[in-house]
Parts: C-alpha cells; structure tokens; sequence
C-alpha cells in the first residue's frame, strides 16, 4: 500500500515531466525543420560546413528524447507496482504484460556455434545461430509453441 501511494506522487511528477519533454520535443523539431532551411539556402560551404554538426546534433537530441518520452510513458501507463514486467509500444499503441509464460514447446532445437578461428587459424567472427526444427507426431502435436499471457493495452 505504501509503494501504491509513492507511485502515486511519483506518477503526479512523471506527468509534468512528459509534458515538458513533449514541448522540448516540439521545440526540437522546429529547430531542426529551421536549420534544414537555413542548410538548404546557404550558399557557400563555410555555412553549410558550420550548420551541418548543428545539424546533426539537434536531430540526435531530438530522436534521444522522443525515446526517452515513450520510455516514460510505458513506465506509466503500465507501471512496475501494479505488476507489469514487459512493456512495448509502436506508434501511439502502448502494451504491457503482468505475466508470461511459455505453456507448451513441441520441436527440435538445433544450436549451432563456430569459433573465431577457421581451420587454418586465421581469425574471423565467431558465430552461433539456433534452428527451431519441426518434429510433429500427430493430432495436436505440431510443432511450435503455446504462449500465454496476460496483458493490458493503451
């Protein structure tokens, strides 16, 4: 009952933080539509060779935060007191799981690894891939996997 009411004045405090990187991120992005114009305008490479990092520096800031808001938003919408383990969103579709087991796995499992050496000692990447092979025997037993879980969305 204690963490519910922490949440509770932390979540109070979360919300005004998302409001404020939502106005940085509007802010963000008119700077960077700005200097795309001034980039496109410029005339001589002294300008474009001074706008240029600019540049890149207000879209890295820009996409740093536009990461960190939907971070924030998962973390509220589906917040850790309240159960949720996983959280996921694309676009304006948020999801959060409270539980998720695997309930069934039927198939071969095939692991394969090579070192970062070949045969002639000359080094190269070391690799390892795992196949999923499927050995059903029978009604109702496919291979694949049975997941389940419980899960919420916004």
């Amino acid at each position: 009952k204690a963490a519910k009411g922490l949440w509770k004045r932390e979540s109070d405090a979360l919300a005004l933080q998302m409001a404020a990187m939502e106005q940085t991120i509007a802010l963000l992005d008119r700077e960077v539509k700005a200097t795309n114009q001034q980039l496109e305008k410029s005339a001589s490479s002294e300008a474009s060779a001074a706008l240029e990092p600019l540049l890149g520096h207000l879209e890295d800031k820009l996409l740093r935060t536009q990461y960190e808001l939907e971070e924030l938003r998962r973390a509220c919408y589906f917040p850790t007191v309240d159960g949720y383990t996983l959280r996921f969103s694309f676009g304006d579709n948020y999801i959060g799981f409270k539980e998720l087991l695997l309930e069934q796995f039927r198939g071969t499992l095939v692991l394969s690894v090579t070192p970062g050496v070949d045969g002639e000692s000359n080094a190269r990447a070391p690799t390892a891939r795992a196949t999923f092979l499927g050995t059903g025997e029978g009604d109702g037993k496919e291979p694949g996997a049975l997941l389940r879980f419980l899960g919420e969305g916004v």
